[in-house]
């Protein structure tokens, strides 16, 4: 075997890139898998030994035993430091006991290094003679120094940034289950409250044993069928939503008797939009519930679902009882709920604008297509 210079052959070793250090640009949710360490640290030990045994001829022995002892300091300094000093000191803003901490490790290690690669490499394995200045030549030593708060700093890095990105993973878990529990909580609010109304008209027809109350139980029955089964989901199809909504107002029909009437209108083509479950239905109830009968002595609905543009605009027009105005702000708990809905489904991509004079009440909701 041709004889190297042990200290030219470190000099050409230490000042390089680590790994081009690109390689380490792994996330760190992939590097914490055991798998993705090893296969780091192979990757890191190839080309090391490819690099230094290529740098020199006839190198690939030394540079592999040397790089079989480095490998074992680099990683005992790289796993001291995510293991013990970042935790411990650095994430509980510690800087000074964590960067003394650092160089006292790093220059223990490194001396330990040193020391194994002149004895047991040079001295032993390559034949060299043992030069105990060595452990202290600038040279050396310096470059050394260099590699180990490179690769340091680079993981440190890496796992500060993987941190931060699970921090921000969990945080926005976090908000997204609230979101999605409040809207659950206020959806199913909405259900009960559409029961409730329904049971009344139900028990109205019953105390006056109306021969339509079967037809009213057959239709609550459908209706309940989509409540609980249909709406589990986060949207529907807009026609079964449109679907849904005549069936309520034909059991308030029935209740009302010839006092209510209602109309819909759908403007544009429906290409299978979809829409959140029960969004409409708080403004059909408060339509129905504060409606008042015109000049011709009933309560008139009236609903538009434009599909036009790029918006949905549901607009629903119910005639003003004079003796009992309100504004949209009393309209009940479930009006309450949709406000709540939309903030959180839509942000603030949606409008809500109502308007009312001494014959109508007029509600204009705008929310995306889907």
């Amino acid at each position: 075997m041709s004889k190297l210079n042990p200290g030219a052959f470190q000099c050409a070793y230490y000042p390089i890139p680590l790994l081009g250090m690109k390689a380490v640009s792994l996330s760190l949710n992939r590097l914490w898998s055991p798998s993705k360490h090893l296969l780091f640290w192979v990757a890191y030990f190839s080309f090391h030994v490819i690099y230094l045994g290529s740098a020199l001829e006839n190198g690939y022995e030394l540079a592999i035993y040397q790089m079989c002892v480095s490998v074992v300091f680099h990683i005992a300094a790289v796993y001291i430091n995510w293991l013990y000093l970042l935790p411990k000191y650095l994430n509980n803003n510690r800087f000074v006991p964590y960067f003394l901490l650092l160089v006292v490790c790093v220059l223990v290690l490194n001396l330990t290094m040193q020391t194994l690669l002149n004895n047991f490499v040079y001295a032993g394995l390559c034949k060299y003679s043992y030069v105990p200045d060595a452990l202290f030549n600038s040279k050396r030593t310096i470059p050394q120094l260099i590699t180990f708060f490179s690769l340091i700093g680079v993981t440190t890095a890496i796992a500060t940034f993987g941190q931060q990105r699970k921090k921000e993973k969990f945080v926005q878990e976090v908000e997204k289950q609230n979101i999605t529990n409040e809207l659950n909580y206020l959806k199913s609010q909405m259900q009960p409250h559409f029961f409730f109304n329904t049971l009344n008209s139900l028990y109205a027809l019953s105390l006056k044993k109306s021969d339509l109350a079967p037809e009213v139980i057959l239709k609550l029955s459908d209706l309940m069928s989509y409540v609980i089964y249909e709406t589990r989901s986060k949207e529907v199809l807009l026609s079964r939503e449109v679907k849904h909504i005549q069936d309520v107002l034909e059991l308030e029909k029935l209740r009302h008797g010839g006092d209510l009437e209602f109309e819909i209108e759908i403007n544009g083509e429906d290409k299978g939009y979809k829409v959140p479950p029960l969004l409409f239905i708080p403004l059909v109830e408060n339509a129905v519930k504060h409606g008042g009968k015109n000049n011709n002595g009933v309560i008139k609905i009236c609903m538009e679902f434009d599909l036009t543009g790029s918006m949905l605009q549901f607009k629903i027009v119910n005639s003003l009882n004079k003796k009992n105005k309100i504004t949209y702000k009393n309209g009940g708990v479930g009006v309450e709920n949709l406000e709540r809905r939309l903030q959180l489904i839509f942000n603030d991509n949606h409008q809500l604008i109502t308007a009312v004079n001494e014959e109508e009440y007029t509600v204009t909701l705008e929310i995306p297509l889907i």
